[in-house]
């Protein structure tokens, strides 16, 4: 037999709750791969250049499957968007880094 459950007023009041704290809060992004960045002069630049470009390569592969995704609600499509404008800004970033590396590289 198939079970059917069904929210408690409780556990209704409690998610409007913790809705309404997500909504209105804000935390900053940790992004883990900044370690790496404040101890890239510890290794080559070259390869330093090609890690880059590597993590590069993995962010716009992400970028390039969240583009595939079907949105099926308003709400979906916002939670994309998000998600696309931080890739998109990686992307443009990470272009930035490995420019300027390159460019102390052939100064260098």
């Amino acid at each position: 037999p198939r079970r059917v459950f069904a929210i408690t007023p409780a556990g209704e009041a409690a998610f409007q709750q913790l809705l309404r704290e997500s909504l209105a809060d804000y935390q900053p992004m940790v992004y883990a791969g900044n370690i790496g960045l404040l101890f890239l002069e510890a290794i080559p630049p070259e390869e330093g250049l090609e890690l880059l470009e590597k993590r590069r390569a993995r962010v716009e592969g992400v970028l390039q499957e969240a583009d595939t995704h079907e949105v099926f609600e308003e709400a979906s499509s916002l939670l994309l968007l998000h998600q696309e404008r931080h890739l998109t800004t990686e992307l443009e970033w990470l272009d930035e880094v490995i420019a300027r590396i390159d460019q102390s590289d052939d100064d260098g």
